[in-house]
């Protein structure tokens, strides 16, 4: 009896040893995991951390995932931007204030350039010849777009280039009386980079509008 006394001892013990050995394997496990979730989910855009874009952001909390929201300068609209968009401070310029204009890129090698310009001194009679001389001023020949919708005319359009593609767009109000105007210069290595253009047009907001 004493040997079968032993021999259940020694297997006791070999599964309490089996058992502690697949425990200290599977508890480290789950750990480095959650450490990397809660720094991705701590971790802020490029758009925040830099601080001259920063104070362009209308919060430091992302609108929406990988989107903050924009101000101009001049209060006159606003926008969503790339939570990773760096402001190029040499760019951005106000004139009279009325006119201004900003530089922004996304990523290490610039594989988006963005280029905006809002104006608030454009009368009704010059809007039409600002549109002809915007798309002159691309070299652009292609299709121009028009819509409406809630009380914004969007001329857009797009162009290929060797290595990058790039879309515009010229909007204004459809009152005759309101003098603003706005463009964006959107250039891209990226073909599948369109869907941000158009989720960066749609955000698209003049201040007054929002009162």
């Amino acid at each position: 009896m004493k040997w079968r006394t032993a021999a259940i001892g020694m297997l006791c013990a070999g599964l309490l040893l089996g058992c502690s050995e697949a425990e200290t394997i599977q508890e480290p496990e789950s750990e480095p995991d959650v450490q990397e979730e809660i720094l991705e989910e701590n971790e802020d855009g490029r758009a925040v951390e830099d601080e001259y874009t920063q104070q362009f952001l209308v919060s430091n909390e992302e609108e929406e995932e990988g989107f903050y929201r924009m101000r101009g300068e001049l209060d006159g609209f606003d926008m969503l931007i790339p939570r990773d968009a760096v402001m190029d401070e040499d760019a951005h310029t106000v004139i009279d204030d009325s006119e201004e204009a900003f530089v922004y890129s996304v990523g290490e090698q610039e594989e988006l350039i963005v280029e905006l310009t809002y104006d608030r001194g454009v009368t009704e009679e010059l809007r039409d010849g600002h549109v002809g001389e915007f798309t002159d001023s691309l070299n652009y020949n292609g299709v121009v777009n028009h819509e409406m919708e809630q009380g914004m005319r969007y001329f857009t359009g797009a162009l290929e280039e060797e290595e990058n593609q790039i879309y515009w767009a010229y909007i204004f109000p459809e009152e005759e009386e309101d003098s603003q105007a706005f463009t964006i210069i959107y250039t891209t290595s990226s073909s599948a980079e369109r869907e941000t253009f158009d989720k960066l047009i749609q955000s698209f907001q003049l201040s007054e509008y929002l009162q």
